[in-house]
């Protein structure tokens, strides 16, 4: 992997922790506090955060739904089986943003942008096939560049971006009369979900989606295209931007060329989007 690229991963995983992250306990996968639902990392104690090796994603405050498909020895192999349900709905889950997991698994990110808010999407697998679960409302994963006392989750393929759950999979995350053999995620549950959080998470939850709606209705002019990240609106990548722009302006004739490719390449290495420098 070449330097730039892995700067550009380096800092999504950082942007996903700062906005939606929850402090995982010393190379284990459950999140240090109960309430964890109503917190995400700037809200934890650095007493809570102490010996963090990774983070989860809280997908109720992100407005995400993460498909979870399990590659263990003694299961079905979860990858295939969604892969093959995509296949049916001609659809390919490389499209979104996806993360890898050291038993071989991948966690598929869906926003559910432009989901009524009535449509409760929790951590029940539905109709989904045997060795795929789902994370929602009240549940978390773990977040890309955490390490586990099982390894390493890293980002796998090119998006960058959690595009809108399909209404194919929305109706079998819904399938209630589903005869799936729930067996094998049972014991995952107590790991991903805490019990309900408070009456007023489902307030939060409504306000946090209608503000991200407003804010990423514009990008690139894709409005089933969610970014994760809001790239145009993040705080972190406007700042390096407006420093860019504050150099070159100032560089002295006859130096503007060289001090605006510095700057180019400073902004790759930071993580801001090409279509952005």
């Amino acid at each position: 992997m070449d330097n730039n690229n892995k700067d550009k991963l380096d800092a999504i995983c950082t942007r996903i922790r700062e906005r939606y992250g929850v402090p995982l306990k010393n190379g284990r996968k459950y999140p240090v506090a109960r309430n964890w639902q109503e917190r995400v990392w700037s809200e934890f104690t650095d007493e809570e955060k102490q010996g963090w090796t990774g983070y989860g994603v809280n997908c109720g405050r992100a407005g995400l739904v993460v498909i979870d498909c399990d590659r263990h020895d003694d299961s079905a192999d979860g990858v295939k089986n969604f892969h093959d349900l995509c296949d049916e709905h001609g659809f390919d889950p490389e499209e979104t943003f996806a993360v890898s997991t050291p038993s071989g698994g991948v966690h598929y990110y869906f926003s559910r942008k432009g989901v009524d808010e009535d449509v409760k999407i929790g951590n029940s697998p539905g109709g989904l096939p045997d060795g795929v679960d789902v994370r929602g409302s009240g549940g978390q994963v773990v977040g890309p560049g955490s390490r586990t006392s099982d390894g390493e989750y890293r980002i796998v393929g090119e998006a960058t971006q959690a595009v809108r759950i399909p209404d194919w999979l929305l109706d079998v995350l819904l399938d209630k009369d589903s005869d799936r053999n729930h067996s094998m995620t049972t014991e995952l549950l107590d790991e991903h979900v805490s019990p309900p959080a408070p009456d007023e998470e489902k307030d939060r939850q409504s306000a946090f989606e209608e503000t991200s709606a407003d804010r990423i209705d514009n990008v690139k002019g894709q409005t089933s295209d969610v970014p994760m990240i809001d790239w145009h609106n993040d705080s972190y990548v406007l700042k390096v931007l407006d420093n860019a722009v504050d150099a070159v302006s100032k560089a002295s004739k006859g130096r503007r060329n060289e001090e605006l490719n510095a700057k180019a390449y400073s902004c790759g290495k930071a993580g801001v989007p090409e279509d952005l420098v």
